[in-house]
C-alpha cells in the first residue's frame, strides 16, 4: 500500500495573522449565535439577536485589520 499512497508531509496549519485575541472572539461570536437560535422567548430573541450582531461586526473588522 505505501507504493499506491505516497508518505504525506506534514503540514502546518496556522493562518498568517491569526492571534489569540481572534480565537476569543470567535468562540465569543460562536456563543451569541447558539444562544440566538436556542432561545424561544421573543423579547429576550431580540436582546440576544442585537448582542450578537455587535460581536460579529466587531470581529469582521478585526478580521480586516
Amino acid at each position: 500500500t505505501r507504493a499506491c499512497f505516497p508518505p504525506n508531509a506534514p503540514t502546518s496549519k496556522l493562518v498568517p495573522g491569526w492571534t489569540t485575541e481572534l480565537s476569543i472572539i470567535r468562540k465569543q461570536v460562536n456563543a451569541a449565535k447558539r444562544r440566538v437560535k436556542r432561545c424561544r422567548n421573543a423579547t429576550l430573541k431580540e436582546l440576544y439577536m442585537t448582542r450578537f450582531q455587535t460581536i460579529r461586526n466587531h470581529y469582521k473588522s478585526k478580521l480586516l485589520q
